[in-house]
Parts: C-alpha cells; sequence; structure tokens
C-alpha cells in the first residue's frame, strides 16, 4: 500500500469516525431531552402527592381531634352513663 492509499484510508476512517460521532452526539441530546421532561413530570407528580398528602394530614388530625373530643365527652371509656 502507497502512502498515498494509506492517506485515502485514514481518511475514509476519519469521515466513519467522525459520522458516529456526530450521530451519537445527536441520540444522546434526544435522550437527555427526554429525560428532562420525564423529570419535569415526575416532578409534577411529587407536588401534587405532597399537596394531597398535606391535605390527607390535615384531615386525618381533624378526624382525630374530633373523635377525642367526643370519646372524652362520654367518659373516656366510652360509656355515656359514667356511674
Amino acid at each position: 500500500m502507497t502512502a498515498e492509499e494509506r492517506f485515502t484510508k485514514i481518511e475514509e476512517n476519519l469521515l466513519v469516525t467522525s459520522r458516529i460521532q456526530i450521530e451519537a452526539e445527536r441520540r444522546w441530546k434526544e435522550e437527555a431531552e427526554q429525560l428532562r421532561a420525564a423529570q419535569k413530570h415526575t416532578q409534577k407528580s411529587l407536588d401534587l402527592l405532597i399537596e394531597r398528602q398535606i391535605i390527607t394530614d390535615t384531615a386525618l388530625h381533624s378526624l382525630i381531634a374530633s373523635i377525642d373530643r367526643f370519646v372524652q365527652g362520654r367518659g373516656g371509656n366510652g360509656d355515656s352513663s359514667q356511674g
């Protein structure tokens, strides 16, 4: 193989390598964008879950307080006769 043939072969290999690199970068950017979109969706879902958990906790504490008041009004042991 002559020096010119080797040079041509190296050029071809470099072209193939650069095409592969460009395609890999394009795919990486697409996947990164998909991950960003998925992260936004996950964060929205998590925010909604937190909001609903706060509402549930508030309702549960209110229910517990109501039951405590009810039980205390009945004498604490469930017997309303207290005697």
